[in-house]
Formats: C-alpha cells, structure tokens, sequence
C-alpha cells in the first residue's frame, strides 16, 4: 500500500475513534518506534539459547505448519 494512502487511512480512523485507551495506545506504540528507531536491541542469554533451541526444531522438522497450528488451537477452544 503507497505510504500517503495509508497515512491518510490512520489519520482518518485516529479522527474517527471515540476510545481513549486506543489513542493512549497508539501515543504509547509511536513513542517507543521513535524512541528506539536507531537503536539496536541486544539478546540476553536466556533470548539467544530460546532462538538457538528454536532454529534447530525447526532444522530437525520438530514444528506445525500455520494450518495444523490453527486446526490444534480449534480443537483445544472446542474442550
């Protein structure tokens, strides 16, 4: 989507919303893209060893596909 279409689209539901909570929010997710828009965010210990684990259950088929995950999570809210 071209940029000043989508700008406009924002303002124009950021006029229409009546709920204080979802501009608080919005104010909150602008601030913190400025605020870390060129800082780079550096992995702790426990972050790094979670991705590691990740990549190799990913390397040893060890995942579902986006379908399958969808079709546990139906099966679990029908419980």
């Amino acid at each position: 989507m071209d940029i000043a279409i989508l700008k406009k689209k924002l303002i124009d539901k950021i006029q229409s919303t009546k709920s204080n909570a979802l501009l608080e929010e919005i104010n909150l997710l602008l601030s913190l893209s400025e605020d870390s828009e060129n800082e780079v965010y550096h992995l702790n210990e426990e972050q790094q060893n979670a991705i590691a684990e990740g990549r190799e259950d990913i390397q040893k088929g060890r995942f579902l596909t986006s379908k399958e995950a969808s079709e546990d999570i139906q099966q679990w809210l029908k419980k």
